[in-house]
């Protein structure tokens, strides 16, 4: 029965002593703040253009272009271990900063095969929701990898300024909402109780999908259509709280 006892006590304080170490330092809820550097790319715009009053149309070319800025990234979460070893986790962020593009022209050709430029075209990017999970892998208690994937949606205006060149007398700025994914990859490390620092690289693209907007001209109503791919990258460091 003695033998049977310190068996016993053996096992139990094993079991105790492996799930203290199974759980993360990363484990519960988690809030977080990031920022760094973000670069968003722009291609195939090939705007169109149909003049509404008199039924005449045109197409323009630009080449892609490109949003660069710091990006600011708030965060809410939380993180399961999993075993010693392994942790899962999901969270969902918010990037209330906006990045925009330089003014850029572009070329059109119509329908009598005269070419002509449209000034001041940009683009502007906010909003951007995501909603992921995040698997990981613990290096020790307090530092780990891990893995991002999920939904992502942003708001894209395009903007059209006024243009003496082409008798724009109006502008228009047409937004709409585009979904995509992201993934990632990370590493966070306990910097004190509760608090830790990570460094973090994502790609994100969107579908593709139709912006348009009406500009008026001195006589003419112009609907200008365009159908860009999205698509961009970040680095990010952050600071977060597990509580």
């Amino acid at each position: 029965m003695k033998t049977s006892g310190k068996l016993a006590a053996i096992l139990i304080t094993g079991a105790f002593s492996t799930t203290s170490f199974a759980q993360s330092d990363f484990e519960g809820f988690f809030a977080e703040l990031a920022t760094g550097y973000e670069k968003n790319t722009i291609r195939k715009i090939n705007p169109s253009w149909h003049n509404e009053s008199i039924d005449f149309r045109g197409a323009g070319t630009a080449q892609s272009h490109e949003t660069e800025g710091a990006p600011l990234d708030i965060r809410l979460g939380y993180t399961l271990s999993i075993s010693d070893k392994y942790t899962f986790g999901f969270g969902i962020e918010y990037s209330p900063l906006s990045q925009h593009t330089s003014k850029f022209p572009q070329i059109s050709t119509n329908e009598a095969n005269q070419t002509f430029p449209i000034q001041n075209t940009s683009y502007k990017i906010s909003e951007r929701i995501s909603a992921y999970v995040m698997p990981g892998f613990s290096i020790a208690k307090d530092k780990l990898i891990y893995a991002k994937i999920g939904y992502s949606n942003q708001q894209v205006a395009y903007r059209q300024g006024t243009d003496t060149l082409t008798n724009l007398v109006s502008g228009f700025s047409a937004t709409k909402n585009l979904n995509g994914y992201v993934v990632g990859l990370g590493y966070k490390q306990t910097i004190s109780k509760g608090f830790y620092g990570f460094a973090e690289a994502n790609y994100m693209s969107f579908d593709k999908s139709s912006i348009s907007g009406i500009a008026m001209a001195i006589t003419d109503r112009i609907r200008f259509t365009t159908n860009p791919e999205f698509s961009g990258y970040n680095a990010l460091i952050g600071i977060g709280y597990k509580f």
